[in-house]
């Protein structure tokens, strides 16, 4: 062993206390690429994998009850290579408790080529007269049922017996919420579940006729080309809404959570890293200072100045890879915990944990880079330094006013000798000021990031129901009811307020850009529901025009006073132009509110009405629990509780 490796080891064994702080932090940073790139790695492959495997459509819409040949006539068109139309339709269960859960039960063709659910227990229902149903398997599992059991469909007030054929997944419901609203996965209350097509026309009523279709586009078109020409195609049918797979919910939200996980597998292991590199800057611009004369004599008898800056640099591309080595160990025991962590949440079967042998060279490389660019940086002086010079002590640098005496005199004069003794002390090493104080900023913002984050989620949910939410509970009905029925609910529940509204699903065209969202009508006069402008102050529903949320005025590029367009299937596709009255914060959706007498111009259905919101001490759903033309109950309590659960 050379002489100065054996000094090497001799200056690690007097550091090693340094030594071992920067290991842990490029352990950390190391750790943090493994497990960040290969959890997204695995999660994008298996979900591509699955998709590619079970047919995910492209391209989905929604409409009104139509002839099952409107659909199969589409395949004719050059942006559609293939088209399945299918029923969707959430209904009640009876699962044994007091309460009856939710589930979309989609209507599939025996034969059917697109969204084919994976069993992962027993069978798909048969074809024929057989009342079976294939169950989502995190519902089953909430619910403690399995394949043989019996259960009651609640559909149109009747209740029909089915039998459970099998325990199925769906790449289309990979995030099973029932829509925007609920947030995050109620497994215990809304589910999936599969039944033969003809099963469910008989169940519904829709004898020969569908409600929803999928469609994968041509090879070289593109998906917004194909849901233009599938809007065209419908266009006067009833047609509720169009979504490419980019904005199909449950892929939506898994792309989203996907983007962040690809975002910080990048961002988390340079904040570690380059905490490393400035605490390691800082150590070796110290280590040379401390020795100088020592440099001086190596030079002296005869080492050349590559030889004494590798000497320096080798302690530095040590750490690098000894932080290295406990990184990526670290980093691929912890893989499987974090994979399994999202799969608490995305029903994801085709998963596999791979390690990928690419992030362990890449994690070197870039450790290494990060710890040989810092180390460089610090030792670049010993190329100035002569054996006669480093014999004696290194001249005081020139004595100078600093920024401070010359900005603030007078404030500079006032200050204590040992403040002024610190401050200039400061201002002679700037650099390493300045790095020492960016290592610490970086060390913060990660420790005070997470509780960051809950605060302003915990101040987000309070103004969302505290200030602008003021109802608890929220009922839509199946079918749209009158005023009458809607006085009804009175016998069923008790309250202290109530308010009816009227909610669609609506076009919004501002020049090139459109979106289709949940258009929602309040009384104007509203007191469960309030709004919020951009200056802050409290507003009402207009009695003409739209209120819309802030994501989506940026959007649409609108601001307050522009026209906007809309139109609906419940227009008749008639379009209006409306002005934006103002544009209003909203945490949790996306959507745009009118007044009762503003939807009803453009719909022109007289007075009926899609739901209630109430505020009430009584337990909601279980009053409506045998109510039939109720089709979904949601409280804000259950919102708030699994939100919390999710962070």
């Amino acid at each position: 062993m050379q002489t100065l490796d054996k000094r090497l080891i001799r200056t690690m064994a007097r550091s090693k206390l340094q030594f071992i702080a920067i290991v842990v932090i490029i352990t950390l940073g190391l750790a943090a690429y493994v497990v960040l790139n290969n959890a997204y790695q695995n999660l994008d492959h298996s979900l591509e994998t699955y998709y590619e495997k079970q047919n995910f459509g492209h391209v989905f819409a929604r409409f009104t009850p139509q002839p099952a040949g409107t659909i199969d006539a589409m395949e004719g068109l050059p942006e559609i290579s293939v088209s399945e139309g299918r029923i969707v339709s959430d209904v009640e269960i009876d699962v044994g408790r007091d309460t009856y859960p939710d589930i979309r039960l989609v209507g599939l063709s025996e034969d059917g080529r697109l969204n084919r659910p994976l069993i992962i227990e027993g069978q798909m229902p048969a074809a024929g007269s057989a009342r079976e149903i294939a169950l989502g398997s995190r519902f089953a599992v909430a619910n403690n049922l399995s394949v043989g059991d019996e259960l009651d469909l609640m559909v149109r007030g009747e209740s029909i017996s089915v039998l459970v054929s099998g325990i199925a997944e769906s790449p289309e419901f990979i995030y099973a919420i029932k829509d925007i609203q609920m947030l995050i996965p109620d497994e215990e209350n809304f589910g999936i579940a599969f039944a033969e097509i003809e099963l469910v026309r008989d169940l519904l009523g829709m004898t020969g006729q569908i409600n929803d279709a999928s469609f994968l586009v041509s090879k070289g078109t593109d998906y917004e080309t194909a849901k233009e020409a599938v809007e065209d195609a419908l266009t006067g049918r009833g047609l509720r809404e169009v979504v490419t797979r980019d904005n199909q919910l449950s892929h939506f939200i898994i792309s989203l959570e996907l983007e962040q996980l690809e975002r910080m597998s990048l961002m988390v292991p340079v904040i570690f890293l380059v905490i490393a590199a400035a605490i390691l800057y800082m150590l070796l611009t110290r280590m040379v200072e401390a020795d100088r004369t020592a440099i001086g004599v190596l030079k002296a008898i005869g080492c050349r100045n590559r030889q004494v800056l590798m000497h320096y640099l080798k302690y530095s591309l040590s750490l690098g890879f000894v932080g290295a080595i406990f990184g990526m160990a670290l980093g691929h025991l912890a893989v499987g915990p974090v994979m399994d962590l999202y799969l608490e949440f995305f029903e994801l079967p085709m998963v596999e944990t791979r390690i990928n042998a690419g992030f362990i060279l890449g994690g070197i490389l870039l450790t290494l880079m990060f710890c040989g660019g810092a180390g460089l940086w610090a030792v670049r002086g010993i190329l100035s330094i002569t054996p006669a010079d480093a014999m004696k002590p290194p001249a005081p640098p020139p004595g100078q006013k600093n920024t401070l005496e010359i900005g603030f005199p007078r404030w500079w004069r006032r200050r204590p000798f040992f403040h002024k003794l610190v401050l200039r002390q400061l201002f002679r090493n700037k650099k390493r000021f300045l790095l020492a104080v960016l290592g610490v900023a970086f060390a913060f913002t990660i420790v005070v990031m997470p509780f960051y984050m809950l605060g302003v989620v915990d101040a987000m949910f309070f103004d969302q129901f505290e200030v602008y939410d003021l109802f608890n509970h929220s009922v839509t009905f199946e079918h749209p009811v009158s005023r009458e029925g809607v006085k009804g609910l009175e016998e069923l529940v008790s309250f202290n307020d109530m308010e009816a509204f009227i909610e669609y699903p609506f076009g919004i065209r501002r020049g090139w850009r459109e979106e289709t969202v949940m258009i929602r009508a309040l009384p104007q006069n509203s007191k469960l529901q309030r709004f919020e402008d951009e200056r802050g102050d409290l507003i009402g529903v207009p009695a003409t025009g739209l209120l819309i949320s802030e994501y989506l005025a940026t959007t649409l590029g609108v601001r307050t006073g522009d026209e906007v367009v809309v139109s609906s299937h419940v227009t008749g596709e008639r379009e209006y132009t409306i002005p934006v009255r103002a544009i209003v914060k909203q945490y949790l959706g996306s959507g745009a509110y009118v007044s009762h007498h503003e939807m009803q111009r453009m719909i022109r259905d007289g007075d009926l009405y899609s739901g209630v919101l109430l505020q009430s001490d009584e337990d909601v759903r279980f009053a409506l629990r045998k109510v039939g033309n109720v089709a979904s109950v949601f409280s804000t309590d259950q919102i708030i509780e699994g939100f919390e659960d999710f962070l």
